[in-house]
């Protein structure tokens, strides 16, 4: 280096080696040059491991079976040798596959979520409005709660999270219903709605290809945030990684990504 720079850098006796006034000038930048060189090595290698491993999702039905197929297979593209496993489950299993480590990540509904789970957010799912096709409510493009509940109701059972989350929003509108049928899956609801028994109220993620029974709610803030629920002080494996970053394109692309939502228990 000093034949190259044609100055002397160290000051050498046979008892010690000392930088000279141009060494201890060049020290900062050298420095600054040996840790972009660690931190090119360490991005080369963590993008190496995110591109081998496995990973497993844990999530709530609709989002399973809604837009994750094709989140994996633009993750697998890309990702090649990833295994990617999904598991489709209620918001109680998903937070416990997290909290027992059987899942990388869950993704679920922020309500009723463990004080020890961190949640960031992908996306604001609002609820609607079911109705018969041929239904007196169908002519009208919004339905109020009020409305609804005057009709026949289908509910999702107790203990479910879109049931208590219906209940909450009934409650704060001073509503009671007493539901004419239970069902434990939306989709039965729906099946239940289309066969004119009654009208109901659910996540319109929940509802895929049903749109013409879909009518909006005359309800302001009536929905459920959904988004990737991990342990806290949980770190992950690049693969992981690699996959919760796919996620939050695919939804921020879509532009229904809340902006500036940041990690929160």
């Amino acid at each position: 280096m000093e034949r190259e720079l044609g100055n002397t850098l160290f000051d050498r006796t046979t008892r010690r080696v000392e930088l000279t006034v141009a060494g201890r000038a060049l020290l900062p930048e050298v420095e600054r040059l040996l840790a972009d060189i660690d931190r090119v090595l360490r991005d080369t290698q963590s993008a190496g491991e995110a591109q081998r491993g496995r990973v497993v999702i844990a999530s709530i039905f609709s989002i399973a079976t809604d837009v994750l197929p094709t989140i994996i297979h633009e993750f697998k593209v890309s990702h090649p040798n990833v295994r990617v496993d999904l598991l489709d489950f209620t918001a109680s299993q998903v937070q416990s596959s997290v909290h027992n480590a059987t899942a990388d990540m869950g993704i679920c509904a922020r309500s009723e979520l463990d004080g020890d789970l961190e949640f960031e957010l992908l996306v604001v799912d609002p609820f609607v409005a079911i109705v018969p096709a041929r239904h007196s409510l169908a002519k009208s493009r919004e339905i109020s709660l009020e409305n609804l509940v005057r009709h026949p109701f289908l509910a999702m059972v107790k203990g479910t999270q879109i049931r208590g989350m219906v209940d909450t929003a009934m409650r704060r509108r001073g509503l009671h219903v007493n539901p004419a049928y239970e069902a434990a899956q939306p989709a039965t609801i729906l099946a239940m709605v289309a066969a004119n028994l009654g009208v109901s109220v659910l996540p319109k993620r929940t509802l895929s290809g049903a749109r013409g029974l879909i009518r909006d709610l005359e309800e302001p803030g009536f929905d459920r945030e959904l988004g990737v629920v991990t342990r806290a002080g949980q770190t992950m494996t690049p693969a992981a990684e690699a996959f919760r970053r796919q996620l939050f394109r695919y939804f921020g692309a879509r532009r229904d990504v809340k902006r500036g939502q940041s990690r929160q228990s």
